[in-house]
């Protein structure tokens, strides 16, 4: 089974717009859809991102780009994750995109955001940079994973879509519901195969 990295920035190019804001109203706690915590109980009923002016791209796309490692996709693409992962503990939350008139953009859009992590990787074969400072209280905590590479044997019954417990904010989709995707004929899906331990 292959695995994937889905890019939550996607494309570059393209004129594809950029979201640079977290949802209005939900104060410091806007970190929580990055890192799989639940947000539900704090998140606004009219949740709204406007498109900042920074950003210059208009063209809104099946999975929708931003800088805060959200996993923001159209309805399609939605769907096709749910029906592929039945049973997991995933909260769908549904945002409306305001464009740069402050007008809302026609069509659905919604943050996925998969609760909690998975312990996935090879911990010896992946680059992993850890805080070593003596007597630092943080002592030990992650820094950084600069290379990924994936231990089978923790992928057993792993779900379709899970995170990196080492790096929340990387979404890892097996090759199922990519191939799933892909058939959709989605825009801005950015996909990047996982490395395995062999």
């Amino acid at each position: 089974m292959k695995y994937y990295f889905i890019d939550t920035l996607g494309e570059l190019t393209g004129g594809y717009c950029i979201l640079a804001s977290p949802p209005e109203g939900l104060g410091l706690s806007y970190y929580r859809m990055a890192k799989g915590e639940p947000i539900q109980d704090k998140y606004p009923e009219d949740a709204r991102i406007y498109m900042s002016e920074k950003m210059p791209g208009i063209k809104v796309p099946s999975i929708v780009g931003n800088t805060h490692n959200y996993l923001i996709t159209s309805k399609p693409a939605k769907d096709e994750i749910a029906a592929h992962c039945q049973g997991v503990e995933i909260e769908v939350l549904p945002i409306t995109l305001y464009n740069h008139k402050k007008r809302p953009h026609p069509g659905e859009y919604f943050i996925i955001n998969p609760i909690g992590t998975r312990d996935c990787l090879d911990l010896g074969a992946s680059a992993i940079e850890y805080l070593d400072e003596p007597g630092d209280p943080y002592h030990g905590a992650i820094v950084g994973v600069d290379r990924f590479v994936l231990d089978p044997q923790k992928l057993v019954a792993a779900p379709a879509l899970f995170r990196v417990r080492e790096d929340p904010n990387k979404y890892v989709v097996d090759e199922r519901l990519a191939g799933a995707l892909r058939a959709l004929g989605l825009t801005n899906l950015v996909l990047t195969e996982v490395e395995q331990r062999q």
